[in-house]
């Protein structure tokens, strides 16, 4: 059996996530508001039961990386199992909680970020992450089905990169140029400049 098909994800019921606020785009004063929701009414659930399933948003933790005025860009190639994402840039990196994200000192959204910044980046020095903000767009069919909480993940030194080069690359941009990517991006991340950079 194919890991997808058994795979959980953290979900939250839309009707329990926009109970009574609903967003398009980015979103950084209601924080709080969406994060006690999420945690209090989020379930695991079949990845393959909800990919496409818009009464239910995949929470996904999306990394901003910054090194001082620079920005780390992604562009994924045509591998792996998003393939609605494929050849697209991007300034942030992202991916599904699972159960395995489980850690005493944390919440399962940080578990999952510490997650997914080990296994797509190499980066060996000190960083600082905070979270600026959440994302909802419903524009297409990637949109409908997450729900991103945005984290700025500041580091110390230029030496990082993509530990899955097959997959995709990345390097440091600083924000003059990687304005002129904005129309090959990814939606979330077309939102992420408008509203930070």
């Amino acid at each position: 059996m194919k890991k997808e098909n058994i795979e959980k994800i953290l979900v939250i019921p839309r009707e329990k996530l926009f109970e009574s606020i609903f967003f398009e785009g980015f979103e950084r004063e209601k924080i709080t508001y969406y994060l006690k929701r999420i945690r209090k009414y989020s379930i695991f659930m079949k990845r393959f039961l909800v990919e496409n399933d818009a009464n239910y948003k995949q929470i996904i933790p999306y990394l901003i990386i910054k090194f001082k005025n620079k920005y780390f860009m992604f562009q994924r190639f045509p591998i792996g199992a998003e393939d609605r994402l494929f050849h697209k840039y991007s300034v942030g990196i992202g991916g599904h909680i699972n159960e395995k994200d489980t850690d005493k000192s944390h919440d399962l959204i940080y578990s999952g970020l510490k997650r997914e910044f080990n296994e797509e980046l190499i980066y060996r020095g000190k960083l600082k992450s905070k979270i600026i903000g959440c994302i909802n767009d419903d524009f297409d069919d990637v949109g409908k089905v997450h729900f991103g909480i945005a984290y700025l993940i500041e580091i110390e030194s230029s030496g990082i990169e993509v530990r899955e080069k097959s997959k995709m690359e990345g390097k440091l941009v600083n924000k003059k140029d990687l304005l002129k990517y904005k129309n090959k991006m990814e939606r979330w991340s077309q939102i992420m400049i408008a509203n930070l950079l």
